[in-house]
């Protein structure tokens, strides 16, 4: 089978290889048409949507992206560039870049991210050209966000070097799938899944357990319960 031919047919639909999971412990939100099929235009309706009621509203602390900042600058070198998906209104790639150092940019699908500086409008489970092969790390706690994550991820570790990280944060929240987060998963599982489709392209290097800080040191508008972060390094270029 042709891996680029099959991951592109992939990117156009919501169906995912789980291994050995079985269907039920996966949540997936379904954005079919009249004729069951996958509407992507309905997809992409829904998470601007939803974007734009939450404008103001962040899940990110100082205090955590300070650790992450802090491994990733023991362990990561060169550390020059970065992304982070989904960010709304931005507010990683700034934390990012204040203590890494590194040039950091931010993608968002809704067109509210050109207010906000070193955010593109972007659907994070495309690809430019110029991004294959080049980012040292990229950040997301959003994507229970993505229809297929399978097809996300694969795509993510497309745009690092070999030896650079992708983190994504997991925490109770990620564990239930609704209309505009349409990835339910738990912990296990996910990690699970990012050994069944890595094999020997990706793997997972690090966990990072956060411990819940006193509420009182808080920067976010929500938070929630056992936050974890999921460091996957790169190992080889992708075949697609």
């Amino acid at each position: 089978m042709n891996c680029k031919k099959s991951m592109s047919a992939m990117g156009k639909s919501q169906k995912m290889n789980l291994g050995d999971i079985p269907a039920e412990r996966i949540q997936v939100y379904y954005y079919n048409d009249d004729n069951a099929q996958f509407d992507y235009e309905l997809y992409k309706k829904i998470q601007i949507e939803a974007n734009i009621a939450k404008i103001d509203k962040t899940s990110i602390n100082v205090d955590d992206i300070k650790i992450l900042c802090g491994w990733l600058n023991k362990n990561i070198n060169p550390l020059l560039h970065g992304l982070c998906h989904g960010t709304r209104a931005g507010i990683e790639q700034k934390l990012f870049t204040e203590y890494t150092g590194a040039e950091v940019l931010g993608t968002d699908i809704s067109p509210t991210a050109s207010q906000f500086p070193n955010t593109i409008q972007h659907d994070f489970h495309d690809v430019k050209d110029e991004w294959v092969n080049f980012f040292d790390f990229i950040f997301s706690n959003s994507y229970d966000h993505s229809y297929n994550l399978e097809y996300c991820i694969n795509q993510w570790i497309r745009c690092l070097r070999v030896g650079g990280v992708c983190i994504l944060e997991h925490a109770d929240g990620h564990r239930n799938a609704k209309k505009t987060d349409p990835l339910g998963i738990l912990y296990e599982d996910l990690c699970h899944l990012l050994k069944t489709w890595g094999q020997d392209f990706f793997s997972i290097k690090k966990i990072l357990n956060i411990p819940l800080p006193p509420t009182e040191n808080l920067t976010t508008s929500f938070r929630f319960d056992n936050f974890r972060y999921i460091i996957i390094e790169k190992m080889k270029p992708m075949p697609f």
